[in-house]
C-alpha cells in the first residue's frame, strides 16, 4: 500500500545517520533512520513515539527493551546500552531477525521533533 504524506517530511542529520519523520495518510509516523550502508523504516503512532523519551530505561544489560512500532510487518524493540540505541526487529527482543545500532542523539532528535510532523 502506498501512502500519501500529509505533511512535508522533516529530516534530521546527525553525524553519518539521517532521520526523516513523515506523517502517513493513516496518521502513523514513518521514521526513516539511515546511514550510507543501511536504512530502517519504522511506523508507529506519535503517542507511542513519545515513549522513546524513556529509552534510557530500556537497559539492555538488564534485558529490558521497549516494544514500539513495526518494520516490515514485524515488531520493533528499542534498547539502550553505552550511549547507543539498538533496534531489534522480529518476533521478540531475544529472537530478532535484524538489528541496527546508532547514537542516542538520534532518538532524542526524533522525540524533540515529533511536534513538527
Amino acid at each position: 500500500m502506498h501512502s500519501r504524506a500529509l505533511a512535508q517530511p522533516y529530516a534530521i542529520t546527525l553525524a553519518a545517520v539521517d532521520v526523516t519523520l513523515e506523517r502517513e495518510s493513516d496518521g502513523q509516523i514513518l521514521v526513516k533512520i539511515g546511514a550510507p550502508a543501511w536504512e530502517v523504516n519504522v511506523r508507529a503512532s506519535a503517542g507511542d513515539l513519545t515513549k522513546l523519551a524513556d529509552v534510557r530505561s530500556a537497559d539492555w544489560d538488564q534485558r529490558r527493551s521497549i516494544q514500539l512500532g513495526k518494520s516490515a510487518e514485524a515488531s520493533v524493540f528499542w534498547a539502550f546500552r553505552d550511549d547507543e540505541v539498538t533496534l531489534m526487529i522480529g518476533h521478540d527482543d531475544e529472537t530478532w531477525d535484524v538489528f541496527v545500532s546508532f547514537p542516542i542523539d538520534i532518538v532524542e532528535a526524533i522525540v524533540s521533533e515529533l511536534d513538527r510532523v
